[in-house]
């Protein structure tokens, strides 16, 4: 969905270029890479407002991770914000002014950049992809559950297909499927269930396989409490 005053947003790849600290910050998405960004520009002393779509912070990692992320930012300049529609940036004197909703109630927060943080954009139209008959949608290359695209005997792994964006999913378990059945056949399919993933934030989080929510919609399952 096209995001007006999008030209205004800045990226994680703009914190480079950057050759002053912001004193406000607003953080448009609260998924992994959105809480790193909050976390360390918080550190550095900016006061941060963290804007999310979804109920809660990181919304595919356990609740619990969610609710001590949200207690344990550092300091007291962040702030969650849920919204409902998509933000809008606007120019106000030298701050850009950000314009979201929580619920019907609209709220607008002036600072001095704002970060984008809400996915990332497709690139394999740039290889021509069409050209070998390979499909892609929104810049991605669409595969099936054996990795392979619509060119059976081309598969694809990694960001490309979009599917997940994990060094440990993407380059590690995908390549070795798509490997596998590029050499041996499409036998086996992927399966993104048992993933390590991690985040650089403070406090730092990790998971492996499904989360508790997950777990409980296959099976029984009784929640250990206390120490382990």
């Amino acid at each position: 969905m096209p995001i007006r005053g999008a030209e205004l947003g800045l990226t994680y790849e703009d914190l480079r270029s950057l050759t002053s600290l912001p004193d406000r910050v607003c953080v448009i998405g609260a998924a992994d890479t959105g809480c790193q960004l909050t976390s360390i520009l918080a550190d550095f002393g900016c006061e941060v407002t963290l804007v999310e779509y979804a109920p809660r912070i990181v919304p595919r990692a356990d609740v619990d991770v969610s609710v001590a992320l949200e207690q344990r930012f550092p300091g007291a300049r962040h702030r969650g914000h849920h919204r409902r529609r998509s933000p809008r940036n606007s120019r106000r004197s030298s701050r850009v002014c950000v314009l979201y909703r929580v619920g019907d109630e609209s709220r607008t927060v002036d600072v001095d950049a704002a970060f984008f943080a809400v996915g990332w954009p497709g690139n394999a139209d740039l290889v021509d992809a069409a050209a070998a008959g390979v499909v892609t949608e929104r810049g991605y290359v669409m595969v099936d559950a054996f990795t392979a695209t619509s060119v059976s005997h081309i598969f694809a792994a990694g960001d490309v297909d979009g599917n997940s964006m994990l060094s440990s999913a993407a380059r590690t378990l995908e390549g070795r499927v798509a490997a596998e059945n590029a050499v041996l056949g499409p036998r086996r399919r992927l399966v993104h269930e048992i993933v390590p993933a991690g985040s650089f934030t403070d406090p730092e989080y990790g998971s492996v396989g499904l989360t508790e929510e997950q777990a409980r919609a296959r099976s029984r399952l009784r929640r250990r409490r206390g120490p382990l």
